[in-house]
């Protein structure tokens, strides 16, 4: 028997009317040096801006700015003598024609994996999926194997819709193409952030916050201020229950590798992220992320840059593959970020989803199949 197996947190969701972007813009900046680089983080932290992506020392940081602080943060930037780049001019604008695709998405007869979808809609698909498994594929909820198997975690920030979508699009293809299941077993969490997924849409599809990222935590108000932070990393380590859930499962089972998807920036990342020094078997993870990306640029020309976070991005905290190579020993942890490399960030329109979605097919099972 060839064993697929998903997992689905759920969780809660109460929240409040949607949040309106408009006027809201993204601007890209590059910082060419370190103290460029602690002045933008500084006046980042003091202004409280949402920073969709922040780069190391020549690279991109992208920063979202409400229309109410746009004159004080251009200004800001121009003191420290750093140029701003208008990435998204508004992103109300954006987000309302996502919205409109998803709702038409949402009113289609048969499952559209072209499309975003709720929380709803992707638990009704689990369970259609599940029912309807092809003859000779075992597809279960949290099951129990002693086999070696390859796990996966989508969606673990509300606002990176590419990711649980591209988790349908794949377990699509593992149950299509049986050739893919003979050596693991794969284990799928489509949404492992699902009270955060929830407050980016509702059950009908309508969008309550589209740009939350973080968990909804009643928690975190003992924090203070920072809890306000989309970057806020909880009161203490495990403090969420959905990174208990995942801890718990990785611990139960005997795991080959394990890959965490996001977006956006179209880049495979590996660890560390904590810290400057690489995993001691870095050029074993250099060559089959490399492996990796090449087969993601023979689909339709897009480049992933592969190495090592901090080299890419900036260094983090939390990270789970961190924690799985460093702490679980599981040597093949590493992480995907999807499309784009900036031109839609976020919102990145559904006309993209297939496309990326192959992408990634490619990109995976051809780390899978390089790993010894």
């Amino acid at each position: 028997m060839m064993d697929v197996y998903f997992i689905i947190f759920l969780g809660l969701s109460a929240v409040g009317a949607a949040k309106n972007y408009d006027g809201y813009q993204v601007f890209k900046i590059k910082p060419e040096a370190e103290g460029q680089m602690e002045k933008l983080r500084e006046l980042l932290k003091d202004m409280r801006l949402d920073v969709w992506k922040e780069g190391a020392i020549g690279q991109e940081t992208h920063v979202m700015v409400n229309p109410k602080l746009l004159v004080k943060f251009l200004h800001k930037m121009q003191k420290i003598d750093l140029q701003t780049d208008v990435m998204i001019s508004d992103v109300g604008a954006l987000e309302r024609a996502e919205s409109k695709a998803m709702k038409q998405g949402s009113e289609s007869a048969s499952f559209d994996y072209s499309t975003y979808h709720s929380l709803a809609e992707i638990e009704a698909w689990m369970t259609d999926f599940t029912a309807n498994a092809p003859s000779g594929i075992d597809v279960e909820r949290n099951p129990s194997v002693t086999k070696p198997n390859i796990i996966m975690i989508f969606g673990s920030h509300g606002r990176e819709w590419i990711s649980p979508a591209t988790a349908l699009t794949f377990l699509n293809y593992l149950v299509s193409e049986a050739s893919a299941l003979t050596t693991y077993s794969w284990h799928i969490v489509p949404v492992i952030n699902p009270d955060s997924y929830y407050r980016t849409t509702d059950a009908a599809g309508e969008e309550k916050d589209r740009l939350w990222r973080k968990t909804v935590s009643s928690h975190n108000e003992k924090a203070g201020p920072d809890c306000s932070s989309e970057t806020f990393s909880g009161l203490e380590p495990w403090s969420e229950t959905e990174v208990q859930a995942i801890r718990d499962y990785v611990i139960s089972t005997n795991v080959a590798a394990f890959v965490d998807i996001h977006s956006y920036g179209e880049m495979v990342l590996l660890p560390y992220s904590y810290t400057m020094t690489k995993v001691p078997h870095f050029d074993e993870l250099m060559e089959l992320g490399t492996i990796s990306a090449s087969a993601i640029e023979s689909i339709d020309g897009h480049t992933y840059a592969v190495g090592h976070i901090p080299d890419l991005l900036t260094m983090a905290h939390g990270l789970a593959i961190d924690w799985t190579c460093k702490d679980e020993h599981i040597l093949f942890s590493l992480a995907y970020a999807l499309r784009d490399k900036g031109e839609f960030g976020f919102l990145l329109p559904r006309d993209q989803i297939q496309i990326a979605g192959e992408e990634f097919i490619a990109g995976v099972m051809a780390m899978v199949n390089g790993l010894p």
